[in-house]
């Protein structure tokens, strides 16, 4: 019986490739399968796949045409065989009791959604550092989504996830949006699930790239990350579960409105789920902190204005230092 399916969309990681399902062979918890989906990836990946699976029978190699990471993801879960599946990045790799760990506590506790900690490694440094979320110890699911909202945590990687609840939520994000698209699919998956567990370890080495998306930024990445965003919402509003956790949402989009404005994007839709009614509220002023309110007033005055404001004042205190 296969307990977990391992689902790796992959894309222009030949260098980092091997690394990543060498340490899913690993795994203490034997009774895996590894489902690799190169995803159109123009360079050696396609090789290296391949021998890796002739080296072991758990791993499934899988070659598309490019439709971007969740094309992939989908194209695995649809082969996947486990109860649970865990999506892995194809540059990232995992903790030799990873999966054994999340996998027992999912199971003791009929949890649908379990996670750990990070490490975050940058390329061609030394200094990384341990990402620990706060920690509680099983929660439903209008619980999770106020930690969520609250703590911005949207992560669909590293985490191990009830199969079932996959299937039942037929996650809707559309293919273009490829930065952000956690977001919704944290938001549908729970939403629709039982309850949400955490493990106080290591899991997954996040690794950073200089060329990862992430790494390199632009403001195509943020309107697609607004959108996400924006969907998001809808779907709270559509599933009636807005106002159960609007604080939350308000203090998430708060937040994320300040950097829009500080990479220069702004729009007329954005706006209508961004007034000062629901942005300028007390208690997320008192959480943002002066900056932010500052940030976010500018934003109804002049958001063009604001940013080139802010671009100065930290070109002041570059200068000054």
């Amino acid at each position: 019986m296969i307990k977990v399916s391992v689902i790796i969309p992959v894309y222009k990681v030949e260098k980092y490739i091997d690394r990543t399902i060498s340490s899913c062979q690993s795994q203490t918890l034997i009774e895996i399968e590894i489902i690799v989906v190169n995803d159109g990836s123009p360079d050696n990946s396609k090789t290296i796949i391949n021998k890796k699976a002739l080296e072991d029978n758990r791993i499934i190699a899988i070659h598309k045409e490019n439709g971007g990471v969740t094309s992939a993801r989908n194209t695995g879960l649809a082969i996947a065989k486990g109860k649970y599946v865990f999506f892995l990045d194809g540059d990232d790799y995992i903790e030799d009791d990873a999966l054994a760990k999340l996998f027992s506590i999912a199971e003791q506790n009929k949890a649908d959604y379990v996670f750990g900690n990070f490490i975050i490694e940058y390329e061609n440094s030394l200094q990384n550092y341990e990402m620990v979320f706060p920690s509680f110890t099983v929660i439903n699911n209008i619980t999770f989504l106020k930690y969520c909202f609250e703590n911005t945590f949207f992560y669909i990687t590293g985490c191990l996830i009830n199969k079932e609840i996959m299937q039942k939520c037929k996650l809707d994000i559309p293919n273009d949006i490829t930065f952000g698209e956690d977001n919704i699919a944290i938001t549908q998956m729970a939403w629709n699930m039982q309850c949400a567990a955490y493990y106080n370890g290591i899991v997954l080495h996040y690794v950073q790239r200089n060329e990862s998306v992430t790494n390199s930024i632009n403001l195509n990445n943020v309107a697609q990350r607004a959108k996400a965003c924006m969907l998001t919402v809808d779907y709270a509003v559509k599933q009636r579960f807005y106002n159960s956790i609007k604080p939350e949402i308000d203090y998430f989009m708060s937040k994320e409105q300040v950097s829009f404005i500080l990479y220069g994007y702004w729009s007329d839709e954005l706006s209508k789920y961004c007034t000062p009614s629901v942005l300028l509220q007390p208690k997320i002023c008192l959480k943002l902190g002066a900056k932010r309110v500052f940030i976010l007033l500018g934003i109804f005055i002049s958001p063009t204005f604001t940013s080139k404001v802010y671009d100065f004042l930290r070109m002041i205190k570059r200068f000054r230092q």
